[in-house]
């Protein structure tokens, strides 16, 4: 039953009336700080991969740029898409549905617009626009003179998780680099912390 229909009940207790609240259904798309710290976890793990982003940026200091918004489409969200591009590594089939509940808009391959503004991320991950213009002939070197410090950027979905909030499944794009490449990294609990079990990045030629 839809809650949003539910009658909200009254209770008399002792002559007082208590109307409690009516439950309300999470906003699928709302980001908060648990999304921070399985994403932060996830980018500070690329930054110490030396196949994620420029070469030329191994330095300790360099940073990565998580594109300030989710993706437009959900296609590379797929049950299949996902089996292929883990190449080997497995998680639970209800992470993969949860990562499309949360981002998919129902009955399209629409992504639900969310944005990690505002998010206090560890000091070497930027939150910007990371889109260059469509006319631009060498997008990697347009990234490259923007940010002159970053090994890459990243554009991510909204994590999916498991329903006792041990585990979180990422997916996003990143770059730069000339074909398109996806990371897929499975983010596991610990106490107050959030530990990346194993991320994959897929080239695409």
């Amino acid at each position: 039953m839809n809650l949003a229909h539910v009658m909200t009940r009254r209770k008399v207790l002792g002559g007082l009336v208590v109307v409690p609240s009516m439950l309300m259904a999470a906003d699928p798309g709302a980001v908060d700080d648990r999304d921070r710290q399985v994403l932060e976890a996830v980018l500070l793990a690329m930054l110490a991969n030396p196949d994620f982003g420029s070469p030329k940026r191994q330095q300790a200091d360099a940073t990565v740029v998580l594109h300030h918004r989710t993706p437009e489409k959900t296609g590379m969200l797929a049950a299949g898409q996902l089996k292929a591009d883990t190449k080997g590594h497995t998680f639970a089939p209800a992470l993969g549905d949860a990562l499309r509940a949360r981002n998919v808009l129902p009955h399209t391959f629409d992504c639900r617009a969310a944005s990690f503004k505002g998010l206090a991320f560890n000091a070497r991950i930027e939150v910007a626009n990371t889109h260059v213009p469509a006319t631009e002939a060498h997008p990697w070197d347009a990234f490259e003179a923007t940010y002159p410090k970053a090994r890459g950027w990243v554009e991510a979905w909204l994590p999916g998780f498991s329903a006792d909030g041990s585990q979180a499944l990422v997916r996003g794009w990143f770059g730069p680099w000339p074909h398109s490449a996806t990371v897929t990294a499975l983010v596991t609990r610990r106490g107050d912390q959030w530990k990346v079990q194993w991320h994959q990045l897929t080239f695409y030629a």
